[in-house]
Protein backbone atom coordinates (compact mmCIF):
# COMPACT_ATOMS: atom_id res chain seq x y z
CA UNK A 1 0.00 0.00 0.00
CA UNK A 2 2.71 2.61 0.77
CA UNK A 3 4.23 2.02 -2.68
CA UNK A 4 0.82 2.64 -4.25
CA UNK A 5 0.45 5.95 -2.43
CA UNK A 6 3.99 6.90 -3.48
CA UNK A 7 2.93 6.21 -7.07
CA UNK A 8 -0.08 8.50 -6.57
CA UNK A 9 2.25 11.19 -5.19
CA UNK A 10 4.60 10.84 -8.18
CA UNK A 11 1.70 11.16 -10.63
CA UNK A 12 0.46 14.21 -8.72
CA UNK A 13 3.93 15.77 -8.73
CA UNK A 14 4.30 15.30 -12.49
CA UNK A 15 0.74 16.12 -13.56
CA UNK A 16 -1.05 17.87 -10.69
CA UNK A 17 -3.80 15.25 -10.76
CA UNK A 18 -5.28 12.88 -8.22
CA UNK A 19 -8.37 11.35 -9.78
CA UNK A 20 -10.49 14.23 -11.06
CA UNK A 21 -8.81 16.81 -8.80
CA UNK A 22 -6.19 19.09 -10.36
CA UNK A 23 -3.67 21.33 -8.59
CA UNK A 24 -1.45 23.56 -10.70
CA UNK A 25 0.58 24.31 -7.57
CA UNK A 26 0.58 22.84 -4.11
CA UNK A 27 2.12 20.53 -1.56
CA UNK A 28 1.84 16.81 -0.92
CA UNK A 29 3.30 15.84 2.47
CA UNK A 30 4.50 12.33 3.18
CA UNK A 31 5.19 11.72 6.85
CA UNK A 32 6.11 9.09 9.36
CA UNK A 33 6.73 9.29 13.11
CA UNK A 34 10.55 9.07 12.93
CA UNK A 35 12.90 10.31 10.21
CA UNK A 36 15.22 7.27 10.00
CA UNK A 37 12.23 5.02 9.29
CA UNK A 38 10.84 7.49 6.76
CA UNK A 39 14.17 7.70 4.91
CA UNK A 40 14.68 3.95 4.74
CA UNK A 41 11.16 3.12 3.56
CA UNK A 42 8.78 5.61 1.96
CA UNK A 43 11.37 8.13 0.76
CA UNK A 44 13.41 5.32 -0.80
CA UNK A 45 10.28 3.94 -2.52
CA UNK A 46 9.42 7.39 -3.89
CA UNK A 47 12.89 7.86 -5.39
CA UNK A 48 12.86 4.34 -6.87
CA UNK A 49 9.54 5.09 -8.60
CA UNK A 50 10.89 8.34 -10.08
CA UNK A 51 14.00 6.49 -11.29
CA UNK A 52 12.03 3.57 -12.74
CA UNK A 53 9.94 6.03 -14.77
CA UNK A 54 13.09 7.80 -15.97
CA UNK A 55 11.95 11.16 -14.56
CA UNK A 56 14.18 11.57 -11.49
CA UNK A 57 16.50 13.95 -13.34
CA UNK A 58 13.53 16.12 -14.42
CA UNK A 59 12.52 16.77 -10.82
CA UNK A 60 14.36 19.20 -8.56
CA UNK A 61 15.40 17.17 -5.49
CA UNK A 62 16.48 19.14 -2.43
CA UNK A 63 18.12 16.37 -0.44
CA UNK A 64 18.67 18.36 2.76
CA UNK A 65 14.98 19.37 2.96
CA UNK A 66 13.73 16.08 1.50
CA UNK A 67 11.66 17.96 -1.08
CA UNK A 68 10.87 17.21 -4.71
CA UNK A 69 9.71 20.12 -6.90
CA UNK A 70 8.20 20.14 -10.33
CA UNK A 71 6.31 23.06 -11.95
CA UNK A 72 5.06 24.62 -8.73
CA UNK A 73 4.21 21.36 -7.01
CA UNK A 74 6.15 20.01 -4.02
CA UNK A 75 6.29 16.58 -2.45
CA UNK A 76 7.89 16.89 0.97
CA UNK A 77 8.96 14.25 3.47
CA UNK A 78 9.20 14.96 7.18
CA UNK A 79 8.87 13.24 10.54
CA UNK A 80 6.20 14.02 13.11
CA UNK A 81 8.27 13.19 16.17
CA UNK A 82 7.82 16.74 17.49
CA UNK A 83 4.36 18.30 17.47
CA UNK A 84 5.83 21.79 17.00
CA UNK A 85 7.03 20.74 13.51
CA UNK A 86 3.40 20.30 12.51
CA UNK A 87 2.07 23.74 13.36
CA UNK A 88 1.70 26.14 10.46
CA UNK A 89 2.63 23.60 7.77
CA UNK A 90 -0.19 23.63 5.22
CA UNK A 91 -0.64 21.10 2.46
CA UNK A 92 -3.05 19.96 -0.19
CA UNK A 93 -2.55 16.21 0.23
CA UNK A 94 -1.11 14.03 2.98
CA UNK A 95 0.14 10.48 3.33
CA UNK A 96 0.89 9.15 6.82
CA UNK A 97 2.88 5.94 6.65
CA UNK A 98 2.59 3.66 9.70
CA UNK A 99 -0.16 5.96 11.00
CA UNK A 100 -0.56 3.79 14.09
CA UNK A 101 2.74 5.29 15.33
CA UNK A 102 1.29 8.80 15.68
CA UNK A 103 -0.86 10.07 18.51
CA UNK A 104 -4.18 11.89 18.34
CA UNK A 105 -2.70 15.38 18.81
CA UNK A 106 -0.25 14.84 15.95
CA UNK A 107 -3.11 13.51 13.80
CA UNK A 108 -5.24 16.58 14.56
CA UNK A 109 -2.42 18.98 13.71
CA UNK A 110 -1.93 17.24 10.34
CA UNK A 111 -5.67 17.00 9.64
CA UNK A 112 -6.40 20.67 10.38
CA UNK A 113 -3.79 21.83 7.88
CA UNK A 114 -4.68 19.49 4.99
CA UNK A 115 -7.23 20.67 2.42
CA UNK A 116 -7.35 17.63 0.11
CA UNK A 117 -6.88 13.89 0.28
CA UNK A 118 -5.44 12.12 3.32
CA UNK A 119 -4.06 8.60 2.98
CA UNK A 120 -3.16 6.43 5.98
CA UNK A 121 -1.23 3.18 5.91
CA UNK A 122 -0.96 1.22 9.12
CA UNK A 123 -0.47 -2.14 10.70
CA UNK A 124 -3.13 -2.24 13.40
CA UNK A 125 -1.20 -2.91 16.58
CA UNK A 126 -3.94 -2.19 19.09
CA UNK A 127 -7.72 -2.41 18.75
CA UNK A 128 -8.17 0.77 20.83
CA UNK A 129 -6.04 3.10 18.70
CA UNK A 130 -7.96 6.28 17.83
CA UNK A 131 -7.67 5.50 14.10
CA UNK A 132 -9.64 2.31 14.64
CA UNK A 133 -12.16 3.62 17.17
CA UNK A 134 -12.77 7.14 15.83
CA UNK A 135 -12.08 6.93 12.10
CA UNK A 136 -12.82 3.36 11.05
CA UNK A 137 -15.60 2.54 13.50
CA UNK A 138 -17.40 5.90 13.79
CA UNK A 139 -16.57 8.50 11.16
CA UNK A 140 -16.59 6.04 8.25
CA UNK A 141 -20.30 5.44 8.88
CA UNK A 142 -21.39 8.78 10.38
CA UNK A 143 -19.73 11.20 7.95
CA UNK A 144 -19.03 8.65 5.20
CA UNK A 145 -15.90 10.41 3.97
CA UNK A 146 -13.53 7.53 4.77
CA UNK A 147 -12.80 4.44 2.75
CA UNK A 148 -11.05 1.55 4.46
CA UNK A 149 -9.01 -0.77 2.27
CA UNK A 150 -7.66 -3.86 3.99
CA UNK A 151 -4.65 -5.40 2.25
CA UNK A 152 -1.49 -7.33 3.03
CA UNK A 153 1.61 -8.61 1.29
CA UNK A 154 -0.46 -11.64 0.28
CA UNK A 155 -2.48 -9.41 -2.07
CA UNK A 156 0.67 -9.00 -4.19
CA UNK A 157 0.94 -12.70 -4.89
Amino acid sequence: FPVTICQIAVVWLLTGRIGNDFNYKGTFSIVRKFLPSLRSTTLRDFIEILESLGVYTLVEHNKSNREFRYYGRVVEFFSVDQETKLRGRKRDHLFIDEANEINKIEWQQLLFRTTGNIFLALNPSTPNHFIKTELEDVRRFAVQDIEVIVSSYKDLL
